[in-house]
């Protein structure tokens, strides 16, 4: 009897196990926003971990796979208090990623590559031009190589809440002519299914010699969900 009753013991146990791995390895689709939705961030230097910003959004309308966004942004002045907003509106994709023109070519950032599941990978490249930081008539071109990979499930306490999010880093390399210089950087985003948004991101950026340079934290501060 006591081997039958370890077996029940063992059956269950493996069924429960069984029933709580689709939870962890479940993959996610491309978030619903809608309009309402609103999201608050502070970035801060990882360096010194004294704010940097604040940044808010929210959605003012919806059409078809495009969302309206009202921006909100507020810096930290000279002494130490964050300055006047600067606020603005723009349009982006609902799916999260972007499209980037370059000359008459349509390039993709391709973010988050839907549906998102752990160990899922991709890679996209894109190219944007800039004034000269040395003469304002010349332009640079910069090519940026993203390597992006989704890890795995995590639980991440913010100060919006403790949230379960699919970590996902992208490493980047990029270079700049007129004049020629290189680099690179890397982002690690947690991001929520609850929030419809990465709920924290670090950023850090490298010399040529691998030495970290700038390094932010951005955590989510409150999220509003309007539907």
């Amino acid at each position: 009897m006591r081997l039958i009753h370890l077996s029940v013991v063992s059956a269950l146990f493996s069924i429960v196990s069984l029933a709580a791995q689709p939870v962890q390895a479940q993959s996610v689709r491309a978030p619903a926003i809608v309009e309402g939705d609103t999201w608050e961030f502070r970035t801060i230097n990882m360096w010194s971990s004294k704010p940097i910003s604040q940044f808010s959004k929210k959605t003012i309308g919806i059409s078809g796979e495009y969302a309206r966004m009202f921006y909100e942004t507020r810096t930290l002045g000279k002494g130490e208090e964050f300055v006047k907003p600067q606020v603005s509106e723009g349009t982006v994709r609902t799916d999260l990623n972007m499209t980037v023109m370059f000359k008459n070519d349509k390039m993709e950032q391709t973010w988050y590559k839907w549906p998102l599941e752990p160990g899922k990978k991709w890679e996209f490249q894109y190219k944007q031009e800039f004034p000269s930081a040395t003469n304002s008539a010349q332009i640079q071109v910069s090519i940026t190589n993203t390597k992006a990979e989704v890890i795995g499930w995590e639980t991440v306490e913010v100060p919006a809440g403790k949230f379960k999010a699919l970590k996902i880093v992208y490493k980047n390399s990029w270079t700049m002519d007129n004049p020629t210089s290189s680099g690179t950087t890397q982002n690690i985003v947690w991001y929520s299914p609850d929030t419809k948004s990465s709920v924290q991101t670090t950023f850090e950026s490298f010399g040529a010699d691998g030495s970290p340079q700038t390094r932010t934290n951005q955590q989510l501060t409150r999220f509003e969900n309007a539907k």
